[in-house]
């Protein structure tokens, strides 16, 4: 009796973990997905896009007291659009799409980005990231970890390019750039500042007064307005208004 009562045991507990191991399949489904829904479930204002396609319109999820996010993730493309804040993180082998107003939160990792936005943006590329950043003021951008940057933004900008990634920046008034052991190519306007740092290589434009630092390690090339050719520099140089 004991033996039976062992073995019916067994057999139930077999059953439940086959049935319970089948629920848990985290498959990206197949076709569009639009959040919150079936391929893109969200908790809250927080979404995880498993769908090869998701759309998610920040509106639909965000409260006053929470705010919106996505993880893109598992090969899926997924189009954001944000109103006052969002945060969003785009896996390796992903695509991003993200339009925002203002405090949008991108990180992109190993995956294809494309970031809009009009105030306080800030994008994080790293691990070979593909990112592209336009923005209108108050910009954050970050390239690292050999990932290929192309941002053009508005004033106030700020830039980190390092670990071998290549940017091509074009900014307005009072950009920060800092290059370091990578590529950059700068076209900055009024009051504009770049460090050169260890290693790097950058050819700067300045449309009007600016600064420029260069490591004696790194290779740097500055074009004033109104002159007809870029010039080697070392050390430090500046363009006047």
């Amino acid at each position: 009796m004991r033996q039976t009562r062992s073995f019916a045991v067994l057999f139930a507990l077999s059953t439940f973990g086959l049935l319970g191991s089948g629920c848990e399949s985290n498959a990206t489904m197949a076709g569009d997905a639009l959040c919150p829904g079936p391929g893109c479930p969200c908790t809250g204002a927080r979404c995880d896009c498993r769908s090869e396609s998701c759309n998610l319109d920040c509106a639909d999820v965000e409260t006053p007291t929470q705010t919106c996010a996505l993880e893109c993730e598992a090969g899926s493309d997924c189009t954001v659009t944000c109103g006052t804040e969002c945060d969003i993180e785009c896996e390796a082998g992903t695509v991003c799409d993200v339009s925002g107003a203002s405090e949008s939160d991108v990180r992109c990792v190993g995956a294809t980005c494309d970031h809009v936005a009009t105030t306080s943006a800030d994008l994080s590329c790293s691990r070979g990231a593909q990112c592209t950043l336009t923005a209108t003021s108050g910009a954050d951008a970050d390239c690292e970890s050999g990932s290929l940057c192309e941002f053009v933004l508005g004033d106030d900008a700020e830039v980190d390019c390092d670990s071998q990634s290549q940017c091509t920046v074009t900014a307005g008034l009072d950009a920060e750039v800092e290059c370091k052991r990578a590529s950059c190519a700068l076209t900055l306007g009024a009051g504009g500042r770049v460090l050169c740092g260890i290693e790097g290589d950058c050819e700067v434009v300045c449309e009007g007064a600016c600064n420029v630092i260069v490591d004696r390690t790194a290779t740097a090339t500055l074009q004033c307005a109104g002159e007809a050719a870029a010039r080697s520099i070392t050390g430090s140089a500046r363009c006047e208004a």
